[in-house]
């Protein structure tokens, strides 16, 4: 119940200060706010000759309100932004959580890889907050100031029976008071769900990365390829040929929604989120500018709650691309043992060559394939470029029907943003010719 001369806009105003005042008082341990309101009441001169307000001044209550909230709340802005950082913290959210501070992100993956590789509940949590020191200390990360690396910790999440560290392992920055009232257990909860799927996209780059460097089919196969029989030599081009194809297109998917995320979506973002950051009046105009970023990254990340069935299919082709980084990792392994074999076997042959000096038995010629040791050779090697093969087949349909599913989906989706995304898709119309009768849906 209200007196009649406060009104209900004058109501709200003193109830946003007495939180402002509240704020400073229990959460800053600042006094700095009654100087601020003593000085409101000389600025606007409401004082009686009793010292005070007389009876029916109420213009100059409002006065004295708005006065006393506008000081109070510019010394609360200035105490986040001076003393507590809030902007430095913000930024060092968005380059540890959000990723964006490249090399620290790359060796960090780079050493944690192995350790994440091993079954959840295997993993100390210890050991990898040791690797994140280094990967701190490593990188241009070791410049940010004391207290903002001492905020950022290993955490793992719950897993379940099977799950591996890659499933598990999160970071989290702990901003402390009074910085909590903007950085809520909620609202991290929602980082480490954008830090989630960006350690994702980071992770399967770097696997596809990895098979690039594992592959290199001109390196590995042009200095013994003319020992090999016709047949095994026709297999390993196919297969290489599958596997490059299939790497092409996947690359091609992980790069451009890679781009997209970082530049189309955490930096727009974050550009925005800067100047209402500087427009901002008061702390809930913090607040408000502060959840308006976050939604935002979440919205546009397909990490929202009208996105959930574009973002489970995002994962999967993740996973798909995962198992195609296992299946290459195996065809290379198996060349480089056909090619160890190979050299060996040539070795061979000539060793009995010059043993025999002028024998007649062909079947001791270098090159001549003809024992029958080589010829079981030639026909594992044969049977297991064929099966790998037909596993990159395999995965490569699963991916091609996923894939074609997610990108007819990007177009019902309601964010603008997803059109730069899908432009740098289908840029070249490869996927609307591929599959004409769904061009209508992809534009």
């Amino acid at each position: 119940m209200l007196p009649a001369f406060i009104s209900q806009s004058l109501a709200k105003q003193i109830l946003r200060t007495g939180k402002s005042i509240n704020f400073l008082r229990v959460c800053c341990d600042d006094r700095g706010w009654a100087d601020a309101a003593t000085e409101a009441a000389t600025a606007v001169g409401t004082t009686t000759t009793r010292g005070s307000l007389g009876y029916g001044e109420t213009d100059a209550l409002e006065s004295l309100v708005t006065e006393a909230a506008k000081r109070i709340d510019k010394h609360l802005l200035e105490l986040m932004h001076k003393r507590y950082m809030f902007k430095e913290h913000c930024l060092a959210i968005k380059r540890y959580l959000l990723l964006g501070q490249g090399d620290f992100v790359q060796y960090l993956m780079d050493i944690v890889g192995p350790e994440l590789s091993e079954p959840a509940n295997t993993i100390s949590s210890f050991k990898l907050a040791t690797l994140l020191e280094s990967a701190v200390t490593s990188s241009n990360a070791q410049y940010d100031g004391c207290d903002i690396r001492s905020r950022l910790r290993v955490k793992m999440m719950p897993h379940n029976t099977g799950d591996r560290g890659w499933d598990v392992f999160s970071l989290e920055y702990d901003a402390g008071v009074p910085l909590n009232t903007i950085f809520t257990e909620s609202v991290m909860t929602r980082y480490i769900r954008v830090f989630n799927f960006l350690w994702k996209l980071r992770r399967v780059e770097h696997a596809l990365t990895g098979a690039w460097k594992t592959m290199k089919p001109n390196c590995i196969t042009s200095h013994f390829f003319s020992k090999l029989p016709q047949a095994v030599k026709f297999q390993l081009i196919l297969t290489s040929r599958k596997c490059q194809v299939l790497w092409d297109e996947m690359n091609h998917f992980v790069s451009n929604l890679q781009y997209y995320i970082m530049f189309e979506v955490l930096e727009v973002s974050w550009s925005n989120f800067v100047k209402e950051m500087e427009l901002a009046k008061d702390l809930d105009d913090l607040l408000a500018a502060h959840e308006k970023y976050l939604f935002s990254i979440l919205e546009k990340s397909l990490l929202g709650e009208r996105s959930q069935d574009l973002n489970k299919t995002l994962f999967v082709l993740f996973d798909l691309i995962l198992r195609f980084r296992s299946h290459a990792d195996r065809l290379y392994e198996g060349i480089n043992e056909l090619q160890s074999r190979t050299a060996e076997s040539s070795a061979n042959s000539r060793d009995k060559v010059k043993s025999r000096g002028k024998s007649n038995d062909k079947s001791s010629e270098p090159g001549s394939w003809l024992g029958e040791g080589r010829k079981a050779f030639t026909q594992r090697a044969g049977e297991f470029l064929r099966n790998m093969g037909n596993d990159i087949d395999a995965i490569g349909k699963d991916y091609a029907t996923i894939f074609e599913g997610f990108i007819s989906q990007l177009p019902v989706q309601q964010h603008i943003d997803l059109k730069f995304l899908m432009f740098r898709l289908n840029f070249t119309e490869f996927y609307s010719q591929l599959h004409p009768i769904t061009r209508g849906n992809l534009f």
